[in-house]
């Protein structure tokens, strides 16, 4: 029988509606970002890894050696980490047995530990988890499911003041959907106080840098937010309650994500009383369902049963939902291992901090039900919020939130998307849409949540990267507003903010900026040039409540101005008198003729040009014929030039007069002029003559700092793999055009070939004609 992923426990004190839990009865597992496959017992398939598995099992417990032997040697031929789920699994799993039959669970388990240990990154964590929250309802589905029970417990509460207990160890992630929640949902926005119980010491030395991004993003938000951190707990049953600082005029909640399963059978009523002590309005509980009790534990055979029934549907899952060679998927199966190793090869007796060990859903509710609590039941609006989130995770997610547009399909002059990463790719599994089909329009739009950015900046933000020789198309984005019919989202629906890059030819690369002010367009004034290579490429914008605004490309300022300047929207502020003209009296030469200054005495009577004193009359002169002879004038050294006198400053002079600016009258300040109406739609829609553009990464938020971090991950990580990728794809492209070459130049040799052979045979066999003599004749001359 399959076993669900997850099983959800909402429940709250005695005295409100009890109803029958209701639990997943088949996992789910994800393809990338979005491909939803259920497990299907009803189809067999013989699976290598899980029959060998199973056979050693048997003989390990039957303490058969030569068979246990065989076994693991033939495992060990098989397994490897970067296979496929079969070696994956046999891979891990062979770990277990090996430090089951030798007796060395203790150092395989702190070796792991300790490697664990030493290549811990927060940053590379967090990415980790927000990377498989991504891709993968395994553990968001109880995130949503436990936010949604907390906010409508709040509802008619008359303290405004919420104080949860989170004794889970998921960094955070869960909270920052319910702290927008929180900013959006209620009329007064409720305080948050957050108290993190944390057991893992390498948790604990990450949860400074936890705390300083939540309180960044509870600022962002407008939520008054408190963050607390009680560490140092070997066991969580060693929790004091003392030390939660509770408040009478708090509504407490406490959060359980998977934590009764790192607590030991015995001690769970322990800290199932002291959660019930603490009388909190609601507690959460989100558990994995395994029967991996003490009871299983002590028949090996069942366990390792239990076990791999499991770890085959968590495989599988990300088998689904990443690519062969992710690293991603390789360190969350390494983070899987220790615990395969804890349950099949370590006694109870070890000591260890880490204590998995979950149980079946009626299990599960029978024990916390022993302790005082009672189910409640799920709203429809919850139900709706996990149905959605599951919806995401189907086959062919994208398409469930993107609506392909019919415009121009019926005069059949409208492309397609396809989902994929590209020809060449930093990630395969980071896929996004790709244009399809030449010389096509493209439309294709998202619905989103409302955004306004009324009194908030706003950061918009997308990759693009042309594969293909684009000749002439856009890439640019759309910002749509109001109800948009999706079906029929085409260059005629009006949008509020368009952005992204044009190009045509070799002469038009623009980068457009254009926003929608009343219903009308206006493109900004400067040009902005666009990248034109094949490569990702990541444009921002972002404008703010003084109406200032920055274009960035691949977070390298392209342009920063103010929309009263660099636009056409309204008029502006300033204009020229017409009016205006020059005073009669105004003094605009710097310098004038100093008065004072006069002529010296015979100045002017010497000439500017003397005869040449050198000169000589020619032996030949004829005075008759020639005239009367006159030197040569040259250049008089003495004369000096015409007289002038000196210039003095001007003591009148008031500068160069120039048209005065007056306020302009038709001028009328819109002091939200920056103000976009609420986006609620998210639209590309280009024209190409060559397809190929694979639109990605798109981005709407309040924070460019956010942003920007979003575009040094992806150069960090994958730009030099994409470059590389590109350099190979282009190798092989080139080797296929020399070939195909190499293939027209040697058909057309054979051909030519065969052309003369066919001419030479006509020749020799044609019928002689008398008249051939001429030939000969013609020849002869």
């Amino acid at each position: 029988m399959p076993y669900s992923v997850d099983t959800s426990f909402p429940l709250q004190l005695p005295g409100k509606c009890i109803i029958n839990n209701q639990t997943t009865t088949k996992p789910l597992t994800t393809n990338h970002k979005g491909t939803t496959l259920r497990h299907d017992s009803s189809k067999p398939c013989f699976r290598w890894a899980t029959t060998l598995l199973r056979e050693c099992a048997t003989a390990i417990t039957e303490k058969n050696s030569s068979t246990t032997n065989h076994l693991l040697w033939l495992l060990n031929e098989l397994a490897s980490p970067y296979g496929d789920r079969d070696q994956r699994l046999a891979y891990y799993f062979l770990q277990a047995l090996f430090a089951k039959v030798n007796n060395k669970t203790s150092l395989w388990y702190e070796t792991l530990k300790c490697v664990e240990e030493k290549y811990y990154c927060f940053n590379d964590k967090m990415k980790l988890m927000l990377k498989f929250q991504e891709v993968s309802p395994w553990t968001t589905f109880g995130h949503v499911a436990s936010n949604g029970v907390i906010l409508e417990a709040l509802e008619g509460e008359t303290n405004n003041n919420l104080h949860i207990i989170d004794l889970s160890n998921t960094l955070c992630t869960q909270w920052p959907t319910l702290i927008e929640a929180l900013a959006t949902r209620f009329d007064e926005t409720p305080s948050l106080r957050l108290t993190l119980v944390v057991t893992s010491n390498l948790v604990e030395i990450l949860v400074n840098e936890v705390s300083q991004r939540m309180e960044k993003f509870a600022r962002l938000m407008g939520v008054p937010f408190k963050l607390s951190v009680i560490s140092g707990l070997d066991y969580l049953e060693e929790l004091k309650i003392e030390d939660l600082g509770l408040q009478n005029d708090e509504t407490i909640v406490v959060n359980c994500i998977q934590a009764l399963q790192r607590v030991q059978v015995d001690k769970r009523g322990i800290v199932l009383d002291k959660i019930r002590s603490i009388n909190p309005k609601i507690v959460t509980f989100v558990e994995e369902e395994v029967n991996l009790t003490t009871t299983s534990r002590n028949d090996f055979a069942k366990n390792f049963e239990e076990c791999l029934r499991y770890y085959d549907i968590y495989f599988e899952m990300l088998e689904e939902s990443f690519g062969l060679i992710s690293n991603d998927r390789i360190r969350l199966e390494r983070e899987r291992s220790r615990n395969i190793i804890r349950v099949l090869a370590c006694d109870d007796d070890d000591n260890s901090e880490t204590y998995w060990m979950p149980n079946i859903s009626s299990e599960w509710t029978k024990e916390i039900l022993m302790h005082g609590f009672l189910p409640c039941k799920y709203s429809d609006e919850v139900i709706g919020d996990v149905k959605a989130l599951l919806r995401r995770y189907r086959v062919d997610g994208w398409r469930d939130r993107w609506v392909i547009s019919d415009w121009k399909r019926s005069e059949g002059k409208a492309g397609t998307f396809k989902h994929t990463a590209g020809k060449w790719s930093g990630d395969p599994d980071d896929k996004g849409i790709q244009t399809h089909n030449d010389a096509k329009h493209f439309a294709i739009s998202a619905k989103i949540p409302e955004l306004s950015n009324k009194d908030r900046t706003l950061v918009i933000q997308y990759s693009v990267k042309f594969e293909q020789d684009i000749e002439c198309g856009g890439g640019y984005l759309k910002l749509l507003s109001g109800y948009v019919n999706q079906k029929k989202f085409g260059g005629d629906t009006p949008y509020s903010l368009m952005f992204g890059p044009d190009l045509c030819g070799t002469q038009t690369k623009k980068l457009h900026v254009i926003v929608s002010y009343q219903g009308q367009n206006y493109p900004i004034r400067k040009e902005l040039e666009c990248e034109t290579d094949k490569l990702t490429h990541f444009y921002t914008f972002i404008i703010r409540p003084d109406a200032t605004y920055s274009v960035l490309v691949d977070n390298r300022e392209k342009d920063s101005g103010s929309l009263y300047m660099d636009w056409d929207i309204l008029p502006p502020r300033k204009i020229k008198d017409v009016k205006a003209k020059k005073p009669a009296d105004w003094e605009d030469r710097e310098y004038i003729d100093d008065p004072n200054d006069i002529k010296p005495k015979g100045y002017g009577s010497i000439p500017a040009e003397i005869p040449d004193p050198k000169a000589k009359e020619p032996d030949t002169w004829d005075e008759d014929e020639d005239g009367i002879w006159r030197a040569p004038k040259i250049p008089n050294p003495a004369y000096k030039g015409p007289w002038k006198p000196k210039k003095i400053k001007n003591p009148n002079y008031k500068g160069k007069w120039r048209t005065p600016w007056i306020d302009n009258p038709e001028f009328e300040d819109d002091p939200d002029l920056y103000v976009l109406r609420p986006i609620k739609y998210v639209g590309i829609e280009v024209w190409q003559v060559k397809a190929g553009s694979v639109y990605d990464n798109i981005l709407l938020c309040d924070d460019p700092q956010y942003a920007k971090q979003i575009v040094d991950d992806y150069f960090i990580n994958n730009r030099e793999a994409e470059k590389e990728a590109y350099e190979e794809a282009e190798k092989h492209r080139k080797a296929k055009e020399e070939e195909e070459a190499r293939i027209a130049r040697e058909e057309g040799e054979r051909r030519r070939r065969d052309r003369d052979h066919r001419g030479g045979d006509r020749r020799r066999h044609r019928r002689h004609d008398p008249r051939d003599y001429m030939d000969d004749y013609h020849d002869e001359l």
